[in-house]
């Protein structure tokens, strides 16, 4: 269709400009030298471009309604009374576009010469106060939001007074991007969305004492005692991205405090939008569906409009309580918005600026460490006979995996050890490899199809795999990098919709005592200037190899072997990282197209199961 007269046109009410990029091609080309006072009419431009053939028919839009000229806005003001010489054209795609540049540049219309550039269209941007003006419920019931409760004037304003004075002395304000925060209880972690259970920081400071009493009393908040405070600071104009608070990191309720300010809080739920007015010293209390199901969230703007009321926000507080889910997974109504059960939250905004880094931290990690040569290559080839000895029992949560893979599925096994599950899986064809030159050769020993390779960087082609296992390889690498890196090579070698199944130790140990033996080090990624949170702990963990042992003899000359006479072993220390709860998600939410499918603990280990998306 071709728009040619200004009621038609009316449409396209926004402006016109040049791309930013270079020679870079749209789907909307600027056309010159058309119009009343040219050589070409907007009928003969329209009858050349219905001739080219193109996938989808062409709208041409006069200057006169779409912006004053090339490279301009519309609001800019043609202080000429010459009728347009210029027109502006949108295609279906850019490919369209290009093909109409070429041809139109070629042999022009009518043998009339054209100029032609790409261009870009600029959408009239909506007003500001027709989308603060939408819906907004004074009451929590105008949403219609089960569990969700609003307690207008909770506390006094000489209460609200008394909150802001204590807070503001207690504990100490840490800044953000566009706020300053404070945590009690437990401080919240922002790049995994929850709090480390096992670091209780300074308790709740005694101002707040007044609002945990009066909360007890809420008719339909369960729960018992909020052991996470949260102190938030908003400076007008900050507001609060879409979010719904971790269902792993905390059980039941969350109550949030509004001190000093009001603000709307919108509540959604895939394209299902609803707002709330939140007045000064009003308690909101989000319980069942409301806070499971919901992300909340209050627009970054310093002015809010309700029913024809304007209402200038200042320096807003709020505080938020929450309790710590300190065992057990979350196994609540909604999967679509909990962890727990598989759903991949959208990663934090620390997350997604770590990722701009995380390509040139790949490239650290392909030198290999000396501590990941003497206290983890080295020893197992020292050790691999006797290790082997003791490792034949099939975990239950591989061999879970392993049966689930559909028949003739191609699994990699990375870091196989002495090649265990090589033939777990009868109707899979597994290959594998492993660092250690002595495991591999045991493997091949056994008729396995194994290569050694540096979990870093396999050998194999990217998008091959159905599956992959690694199992207990992942907490032998040294440094953040190194193990990010190992996981982001698993997950490139499967093809789109493949599975990876990752095992590592758990810091969350059943055996408490066995720790005691191990040798905790100074954890490698402590003081860094990485950007990325310092999780889980470094350790040595002693292998005792018998002297009745046929490898005691070679074991006892290796450097990293020492005699202990009293035992009767040769002591070897191997490297770990123990993973702490939540930090093989933090990983995974560095790399790019997948998703969580399966997080559990097993016997003092962490398993991760994930899916590359695309």
């Amino acid at each position: 269709m071709v728009v040619a007269d200004t009621a038609q046109a009316a449409a396209w009410s926004g402006s016109w400009t040049r791309p930013k990029g270079e020679g870079e091609s749209t789907r909307y080309l600027f056309i010159g030298n058309v119009g009343p006072s040219s050589g070409v009419s907007v009928e003969e431009l329209r009858d050349r471009l219905g001739s080219l053939g193109l996938q989808a028919q062409a709208e041409v839009v006069p200057a006169s309604s779409a912006g004053a000229g090339k490279g301009k806005s519309s609001k800019s003001k043609n202080k000429s009374k010459k009728p347009p010489s210029h027109v502006f054209a949108a295609f279906g795609t850019p490919e369209d576009a290009q093909k109409a540049k070429g041809e139109l540049a070629r042999e022009g219309v009518g043998g009339k010469r054209l100029v032609l550039d790409y261009a870009l269209y600029c959408p009239p941007r909506a007003s500001a106060s027709k989308m603060v003006e939408e819906e907004v419920g004074l009451r929590a019931e105008d949403l219609g939001i089960e569990g969700l409760l609003l307690i207008k004037d909770f506390v006094t304003e000489e209460e609200e007074a008394s909150l802001l004075s204590g807070l503001d002395e207690a504990g100490e304000w840490k800044s953000l991007a566009r706020r300053r925060v404070k945590h009690f209880g437990f401080e919240f972690d922002y790049s995994i969305r929850g709090v480390h259970p096992d670091r209780e920081i300074v308790p709740f400071p005694t101002c707040v004492n007044v609002v945990t009493d009066r909360i007890s009393r809420v008719p339909g908040v369960t729960n018992e005692n909020f052991d996470q405070l949260t102190v938030n600071e908003y400076p007008p104009g900050v507001g609060l991205s879409p979010h719904v608070d971790t269902h792993s990191a905390f059980v039941n309720d969350i109550l949030s405090l509004s001190l000093g300010s009001t603000a709307i809080m919108e509540f959604r739920k895939g394209d299902d939008h609803r707002r709330l007015f939140l007045p000064r010293r009003a308690l909101l209390a989000m319980t069942g569906e409301s806070r499971f199901a919901w992300q909340h969230y209050i627009p970054h703007r310093k002015t809010d409009r309700v029913r024809g009321e304007v209402f200038k926000r200042t320096t807003r507080t709020s505080i938020t309580f929450r309790t710590v889910r300190r065992e057990g997974s979350c196994e609540c109504s909604f999967p679509e918005q909990c962890d727990s059960q598989g759903a991949a939250l959208p990663p934090t905004r620390m997350l997604e600026k770590a990722k701009a880094t995380a390509e040139a931290m790949l490239d650290t990690a392909r030198k290999f460490p000396a501590m990941e040569r003497d206290h983890v290559h080295g020893v197992y080839d020292s050790i691999a006979g006797h290790f082997s000895a003791t490792r034949f029992a099939i975990w239950p949560e591989v061999r879970r995996f392993l049966d689930a893979m559909p028949e003739h599925s191609i699994v990699a096994d990375i870091g196989c050890g002495n090649g265990k599950y090589l033939g777990a899986a009868k109707h899979c064809c597994v290959v594998g490899g492993d660092l250690s030159f002595e495991l591999v050769q045991l493997c091949r020993s056994r008729g396995h199809d194994v290569v050694q390779l540096d979990c870093v960087r396999p050998p194999y082609r990217k998008d091959l795999f159905d599956g992959v296992i690694s199992i207990a390889v992942l907490h032998h690498m040294s440094t953040f990098e190194r193990r990010l890196a190992a996981m982001t090579s698993i997950v490139k070698l499967l093809r789109p919709g493949g599975l990876a199944l990752i095992t590592v130790w758990a810091l969350e140990q059943e055996e408490a005592k066995k720790v005691k033996k191990w040798k905790e080090l100074e954890h490698a990624d402590a003081g860094n200037d990485k950007g990325v949170a310092v999780l889980g702990k470094d350790y040595l963990v002693p292998w005792n190899v018998p002297f009745h042992r046929p490898e005691a003899a070679k074991a006892g000359k290796a450097e990293s072997g020492k005699i202990d006479e009293m035992k009767g072993t040769v002591v070897f220390e191997r490297f770990y990282h123990v993973f702490q709860e939540g930090e093989l998600e933090y990983l995974v939410n560095y790399i790019p197209d997948v998703s969580i499918v399966r997080c559990v603990y097993d016997r003092s280990n962490w398993c991760i199961t994930v899916q590359r998306d695309r």
